[in-house]
């Protein structure tokens, strides 16, 4: 199954690149500002507030972006209602890190390292390459390896946004003090979307949604499904694959929100 392929693959990544940090040590991590991307999901210029996702291929939907500039597009996202950004730094969906380092040097918003974190190393190359916040795939984590990472992005100030797909990866979630919950739409094993999902968990979590900002993720393409997550008081959405093939990203915005985009952008 995918989700087993690439946690494989990430384990021997992380592996080999600890062993390349042993011969050449990284100098102390740097102090810098974290942006505020909680806040900036709680407070968005648009409702339900929008991370917008720079991906440039998908292992289920192939390419998605041929003329891919994460640069260009960071800054065309900028001129939209963006409250964040999330940058895909997986191979898998045609990543790097050195996409998230050039996306920070050009926007001031702040920005998600969306991708596979299994180890606490992978919060400081996050970090390194200027996230603000992290991505926690809850079906990817033991209940050890979970607590490692999120406390490692705790000491260092990042946000986690913390995703699950089922009831009881809630559940697993909901152990921590969570404040971003992801609810995944696609299944990881299977690749199937089912917006419902979203529902079926914020059903399940009940009353133990108060303080939560709940993100619903994935298989967003119609106003008439944004306007469905509003009505279910959904805080925020991560949105990837309709602003990457729309023919500009304003005209995905307006596809999403059923509203023209502001004059002028891209």
């Amino acid at each position: 199954m995918f989700l087993d392929r690439i946690l494989t693959r990430k384990r021997s990544e992380v592996a080999a690149a600890r062993a390349a940090d042993a011969d050449s040590p990284l100098s102390p991590l740097p102090e810098r500002t974290i942006r505020p991307f909680e806040a900036r999901l709680r407070h968005g210029p648009a409702q339900p507030a929008v991370i917008a996702e720079l991906k440039k291929a998908s292992p289920s939907k192939g390419l998605l972006k041929p003329d891919y500039d994460p640069v260009a597009l960071a800054q065309a996202y900028a001129e939209l209602p963006i409250s964040c950004l999330s940058v895909l730094t997986d191979s898998d969906f045609q990543g790097e890190l050195d996409h998230l380092i050039a996306v920070r040097a050009a926007v001031d918003l702040p920005l998600l390292r969306k991708d596979f974190l299994v180890d606490p190393y992978q919060v400081d190359q996050a970090y390194r390459a200027g996230a603000d916040a992290i991505l926690l795939i809850v079906a990817a984590l033991t209940d050890a390896e979970f607590e490692a990472i999120w406390s490692r992005a705790q000491t260092l100030g990042l946000a986690c946004l913390v995703e699950v797909h089922t009831t009881a990866e809630a559940d697993r979630a909901l152990q921590w003090p969570v404040t971003l919950l992801g609810i995944n739409n696609r299944d990881l094993k299977t690749f199937h979307v089912d917006l419902q999902q979203t529902r079926t968990i914020l059903d399940h979590v009940g009353a133990r949604r108060d303080g939560l900002v709940v993100i619903s993720e994935s298989g967003y393409s119609t106003a008439a499904q944004v306007q469905q997550a509003r009505d279910w008081g959904i805080e925020a959405l991560l949105i990837g694959e309709t602003f990457m093939r729309a023919p500009t990203l304003a005209a995905g915005f307006a596809q999403l929100w059923g509203q023209d985009a502001p004059a002028g952008t891209p």
